[in-house]
């Protein structure tokens, strides 16, 4: 949810459910349409983990930059949570083709592998969107 919201513009949305969850809000900040989601803890709240940030160097006026900050931490977070469940490979494909940057899936598939002579040569593979699925 925190991913689509970003998508369609509402990125305040969006880092409330990242973090602390629209319970952390102010009253006045709770957006209407979601009083159901008034308990929620958020993604990293409900465990207690300290809140994100748009990272330093992203300009804040900026809006395309400040909504794709925010896409990288949701799928950094969904790294962290579904590690070793088979999920990621869908994440990336579904962001590189958003993007229109198959670097972006190259770039982290790449980064696996220790031996750069074998991570060069993945990454090239995937440059090319005809690889990411079976023929």
């Amino acid at each position: 949810l925190a991913e689509a919201l970003n998508r369609k513009g509402d990125t305040t949305l969006a880092m409330f459910l990242l973090n602390k969850g629209i319970s952390s809000a102010k009253s006045s900040d709770r957006p209407a349409g979601y009083e159901r989601w008034g308990t929620n803890k958020g993604i990293r709240g409900r465990v207690n983990l300290s809140p994100v940030t748009i990272p330093a160097g992203v300009d804040k006026n900026n809006f395309t930059a400040v909504q794709l900050a925010i896409e990288d931490l949701i799928i950094e977070e969904r790294a962290l949570e579904l590690a070793f469940e088979g999920k990621r490979w869908f994440d990336l494909v579904r962001i590189a083709e958003r993007r229109g940057d198959p670097a972006y899936l190259a770039n982290k598939v790449a980064a696996k592998f220790s031996d750069p002579v074998q991570a060069e040569m993945i990454r090239n593979k995937l440059m090319d969107p005809n690889s990411w699925y079976l023929k």
